[in-house]
């Protein structure tokens, strides 16, 4: 049986998932859906596959079940790259699988060579990235119409991102190394010998599989007594790595559930929201569910006075986060809360630049301040002393405290380093211009440490996360323009995302004027609000 799952936003998709699992476990008596009589209730979990996307989404579940995942326990509960590469161990090379840990490494420095930057940010869009995720691209959409590698990506269309595909292909087989897109090639290469035995299978986040990835699964699959095909296809944010919408609706199904009530957006948020969703007119793919009973709100503020409510509203202990749609508008937000507003703020999977330098750099400063020259420090948090050889320029200094940090033993040597970097400390650290900026206004203003409260990221990297407030920065840089099109499915579908993070109040931003920094519209404000009161009439009703 086939049953495919509709989680609009904050739905609880993952709640219902876990669920199911507890039932089929038998470790819960009434299932979350509903499923006939012959579904089992007593299985292992070693009988189950729960596959997504991302290991973070992997653990979710096994937290939430209390499986181990990705173990003798429970094997089949992995992304799809793991559950191919558990299932095909004998096809791949161990030397090629160890050296996937080093592999931003060899893609920098191969892009480097090709005369591109490439980001170890998941989340930079830079040059040498695109380049990587066009071939991941033309994998998901050609491997399986022509059947082979090489062919798949002489059909990318530019002939200077083909060169740099074939370039790459070539050097992995000189190299005899391997990435994830090979992991999905193998998968297909040996179709016959992928077979999964479980009783129950779950494709969970299934919008973001592009057609490779589902004729896979569908292989793996294939004689499992039930399987779920879990997502909602309007958070299909990964078309540059071939994910569709449209695979997830037309993937066909014995029975389809629609989860019916967010427990996120509130019914103002979900109008707009909504409505854009139907504007798209993705058939299938939009589909009626209930808000929450909360009113909500969503308005139109300009960006400095956006950003003076974020922070204020951070200070209260809101969770506040403003969404970019790339992530040099994300950088440049950041530098103007640190340098105009003097605040400390967040990331989403990552450390900000505050946190990984400047704050601990701080602690370290207030640890010299309050020492007295003398007595023995008691190594109780190594933070501070990280700050400091972070930014120290000397060599010898930064290894001396380096040793004092890992091994925590006090010496006459950490002593005496420490002594010439307390008498003069601008002769040994190296600031940027921006760190002297920020530092000032972070200590002449209100010393604001919002980096739990206050995100600031980009739409991408806050998939499947919440905020009490969404600031939605509708803009983008103009140099953008040539790999953002606005008018594309894609870019809305992201501005749908963006849209249904909140869980009281959305913010939209319309284009600023900044210094500089030329910008121009993303959705358009009014393009939004036009789409609200088209849809609106068809939309209350739904609410009663």
């Amino acid at each position: 049986m086939r049953i495919k799952v509709y989680g609009p936003p904050g739905t609880g998709k993952t709640t219902t998932l876990q669920r199911t699992i507890d039932y089929a476990l038998g470790n819960s008596p009434e299932p979350p859906l509903p499923l006939p009589e012959s579904f089992p209730t007593d299985i292992e979990p070693k009988n189950i596959a729960f596959v997504s996307f991302t290991n973070t989404a992997i653990d979710v579940i096994g937290k939430r079940t209390g499986i181990t995942t990705r173990s003798k326990e429970a094997p089949y509960m992995r992304t799809i790259h793991g559950l191919i590469l558990s299932a095909l161990a004998e096809h791949f090379d161990p030397a090629a699988v160890n050296n996937l840990g080093k592999l931003t490494d060899i893609q920098a420095e191969f892009a480097a060579k090709m005369g591109y930057y490439y980001s170890k940010d998941p989340f930079e869009f830079a040059e040498g990235n695109l380049k990587f995720n066009l071939i991941t691209r033309a994998i998901e959409l050609y491997l399986p119409k022509v059947g082979d590698v090489e062919e798949a990506l002489k059909m990318i269309e530019n002939a200077e991102d083909r060169k740099f595909a074939l370039a790459w292909y070539r050097y992995k087989q000189k190299k005899m190394l391997m990435d994830f897109d090979d992991i999905l090639i193998a998968g297909y290469e040996h179709l016959e010998d992928l077979y999964i035995p479980v009783d129950v299978a779950f494709i969970d986040e299934a919008q973001d599989n592009g057609p490779l990835d589902y004729l896979i699964l569908e292989r793996a699959f294939k004689d499992s007594k039930f399987t779920f095909m879990a997502g909602d296809p309007l958070q299909s944010i990964y078309g540059f790595k071939g994910a569709d919408p449209r695979l997830f609706v037309q993937w066909k199904a014995t029975k389809e559930v629609i989860l019916p009530k967010s427990y996120r957006l509130p019914r103002k948020v979900w109008l707009l929201s909504q409505a854009w969703a139907f504007s798209l007119k993705i058939r299938g793919a939009a589909v009626e569910y209930k808000p929450s009973e909360r009113e909500g709100r969503v308005t139109r503020m300009q960006l400095t006075n956006a950003l003076n409510y974020a922070v204020e509203q951070a200070k209260m202990g809101k969770n506040v986060l403003i969404l970019a749609r790339t992530n040099s508008l994300v950088k440049l937000i950041g530098n103007i809360l640190s340098i105009e507003f003097g605040v400390a703020y967040g990331h989403l999977k990552r450390a900000s630049y505050w946190e990984s330098h400047l704050l601990k750099f701080i602690e370290g400063l207030q640890m010299l301040k309050l020492w007295d020259g003398v007595t023995p420090i008691k190594v109780q948090d190594t933070k501070p002393i990280t700050g400091l050889i972070r930014k120290l320029k000397d060599k010898h200094a930064r290894d001396v405290l380096r040793t004092w940090r890992d091994s925590r033993q006090w010496s006459l040597e950490v002593q005496a380093v420490l002594q010439k970097i307390k008498k003069n400390p601008s002769a040994y650290f190296y600031l940027t211009d921006f760190d002297r900026q920020a530092l000032k206004a972070y200590f002449s203003k209100a010393r604001l440490d919002l980096t739990e409260e206050l995100i600031v990221d980009t739409v991408h990297a806050a998939k499947g996360e919440e905020a009490d407030i969404v600031i939605f920065l509708d803009f983008i840089p103009t140099r953008s323009e040539e790999r953002i099109n606005p008018l594309d499915l894609q870019e809305k579908l992201v501005a749908y995302v963006g849209f249904t993070r909140a869980r009281e109040e959305l913010i939209i931003v319309p284009t600023p004027t900044i210094k500089y920094h030329p910008m121009k519209p993303f959705m358009g404000d009014k393009k939004i609000l036009q789409t609200v009161i088209h849809w609106k009439p068809t939309l209350l009703p739904l609410l009663h």
